[in-house]
Formats: structure tokens, C-alpha cells, sequence
């Protein structure tokens, strides 16, 4: 007798399915994904803006104070200068008297 042989295809072969659905889940959960990297992206980037501004500020703050202070030693600089300049004349315009 002979045997029939059936091949791999006729004896109930998987069947195909579309790999579209999967595809179109993996796209939407990277989707998700990108999403909060960006939303995460964006709020250290506020941070580091609001540190960069308060690092602006502070050393404006600092700047300030450091016109404030020069202008300070300016002022005492020139009134001791000025103090110097009077004692010289001072004493270079003092009749001289010998030391008994």
C-alpha cells in the first residue's frame, strides 16, 4: 500500500497573524515613554534656568557691593591722603626753632 505523505503545510500550518497590532502597542508605549523623558527634560531644565538666575542675581547682589565698598576706601583713601598733605604743610610751614 501507499502511504500518502501530507506535507508540514497541509497539517495544520500556524496561521498568520498580522504583526501590525503589536508593532502599533510598542510604538505607543515608546511614545509614552519619550513623552515623560521630555516632561522630565523639561523640568530640570527650569531648574537649572531658575539656579542660573539666582546665580545672576547674587552675583549682581555681590557686584554691587563691591562698587559700594571701593567706593567707600576711595572716600577714606582720599580724606587721609588729604589729612597727610595738611600735616606735611604743616610742618614744612613751621617757623624752625632750634631745641634749647
Amino acid at each position: 500500500m501507499a502511504e500518502k505523505k501530507t506535507s508540514q503545510a497541509q497539517q495544520g500550518a500556524p496561521s498568520f497573524t498580522s504583526p501590525f497590532p503589536a508593532w502599533q502597542a510598542m510604538m505607543a508605549t515608546h511614545l509614552d515613554r519619550v513623552e515623560a523623558l521630555y516632561g522630565a527634560s523639561a523640568t530640570f531644565e527650569n531648574q537649572g534656568l531658575d539656579q542660573a538666575r539666582r546665580n545672576v542675581d547674587e552675583a549682581a547682589r555681590l557686584t554691587r557691593a563691591s562698587f559700594d565698598y571701593t567706593a567707600q576706601l576711595m572716600e577714606q583713601w582720599r580724606h587721609l591722603s588729604l589729612e597727610a598733605t595738611r600735616q606735611t604743610f604743616e610742618a614744612m610751614t613751621r617757623p624752625w626753632t632750634p631745641n634749647p
